[in-house]
């Protein structure tokens, strides 16, 4: 195996940069959240927030390989985390639903 060293992934620690970067990838990375979530709202909001971590954290970020495939990967993870939540959200309601009591009494003045 190749020793490929790490760098800061240099197309996206400029504005510009970054924007050419996002114009390129932002439809690809919609697609691959919506094929998975079948939420147009949820899959727009995962990419932005992969778009956001990753100008946030663009002079640090360590990228190995490409730009390109790194998107894909944390937009997928970004989803299966959404999922997750998701599921432990909906387990939780169904429990709080099982718990309450809802009394079938008519309440007279």
């Amino acid at each position: 195996m190749q020793n490929v060293p790490p760098t800061v992934a240099p197309d996206i620690t400029t504005r510009e940069g970054f924007e050419r970067v996002y114009r390129a990838q932002v439809a690809t990375l919609f697609e691959t959240a919506y094929y998975r979530i079948r939420d147009e709202a949820i899959a727009k909001c995962i990419v932005h927030q992969v778009f956001c971590s990753i100008w946030e954290r663009r002079e640090t970020l360590v990228i190995i390989g490409s730009i390109e495939h790194y998107l894909v990967r944390a937009v997928k993870l970004a989803v299966m985390d959404h999922i997750r939540i998701e599921v432990n959200r909906q387990k939780h309601l169904e429990k709080a639903s099982t718990m309450m009591v809802c009394p079938e009494k008519k309440l007279t003045a």
